[in-house]
């Protein structure tokens, strides 16, 4: 009696879950002795919550070289699952001639003719303007800035929040600090800023040294404008908001995704980018209580305040 519930259990097992029946998951990922490994380390428990009981782990530590890591790719097979966690990763795996499933966990680059399943890890740009919306509803005109050789990540236009609720987004490319700063400049001295909010990618606050950043600190506050970036040191900084994603569902995401796959579902490669919405809000509160904005918990269903009020 016994052996036959054991058996039925595992056959429940063996039909139920796929990945556990037969298609192994390995997870490699870098250890930078950074506060870099803390985000890695909470993907991967959110892997681990997806495929507790199928899951391998490689880790690798750029400082020792990449001899070991190949011996370990190199005994795995065509029917494993393989989730990379940063780009380096994925090179490595890919030139060590593995011819499994790849998610790599970190790209957008969805042009690769091969079986890499590419996810992004930022969040789609039109969250930041819902988030924006939520946070300043009369916002009108989103200026939304970028270095001249970056990618566009969002495209001028009216974009529809809800309902009714539209913003026109514009779009400036610029071509060194000289330009950045003459066009800044001239939003934050000319446009209103009750209907207006700039959006500054760190790409453009960095330039030549973060000129533009320590400009824009200071002139935003001066002329109570609203400024938002993709750069968490910036908002620490002054700027109001970024948003993060929540690493833990992150990883819980990938390994969905590893289950999906060993079900047989396909992802076909397009030239879309996949982003992950699942994010936290992180806000400036004292710029935010200095611009008057709606900055209520209640209205964001991931919330938190990086610069308290005091």
């Amino acid at each position: 009696m016994i052996r036959n519930v054991v058996i039925s259990f595992l056959l429940m097992i063996l039909f139920v879950n796929p990945v556990i029946a037969g298609n192994p998951v390995t997870v490699i990922y870098p250890v930078y002795h950074t506060d870099t490994d803390r985000i890695i380390v909470e993907i991967r428990g959110g892997i681990r919550s997806q495929q507790a009981s199928n899951i391998n782990e490689i880790a690798y530590d750029p400082l020792q070289g990449t001899k070991e890591l190949r011996d370990k790719i190199a005994i795995l097979s065509d029917k494993d699952i393989v989730i990379t966690l940063t780009n380096e990763m994925e090179r490595v795996v890919r030139a060590s001639g593995f011819s499994g499933q790849l998610i790599d966990g970190v790209s957008v680059d969805l042009t690769k003719k091969d079986s890499t399943v590419n996810i992004g890890i930022q969040p789609s740009p039109y969250t930041y303007v819902e988030i924006l919306k939520k946070l300043s509803p009369q916002v009108k005109r989103l200026i939304y800035f970028s270095p001249l050789s970056g990618d566009t990540l969002i495209k001028g236009g009216s974009f529809q929040v809800s309902g009714n609720n539209h913003i026109d987004i514009h779009h400036i490319s610029v071509d060194g600090i000289n330009a950045a700063m003459h066009e800044v400049n001239d939003i934050l001295s000319h446009a209103d800023p009750t209907t207006t909010a700039l959006w500054l990618p760190s790409r453009v606050l960095s330039m030549s040294n973060n000129t533009v950043l320590r400009y824009v600190l200071q002139e935003a506050w001066k002329r109570s404008f609203i400024v938002f970036t993709d750069s968490l040191d910036a908002v620490l900084r002054g700027l109001l908001f970024t948003l993060i994603p929540d690493y833990h569902a992150y990883g819980e995401y990938l390994g969905q995704k590893a289950t999906d796959i060993a079900s047989g579902e396909k992802y076909p490669v397009s030239d879309s980018i996949r982003y992950f919405n699942d994010v936290y809000l992180m806000l400036n509160q004292r710029f935010a209580i200095h611009l008057g904005v709606n900055a209520n918990r209640s209205v964001f269903d991931k919330y938190r305040i990086v610069v308290p009020a005091k």
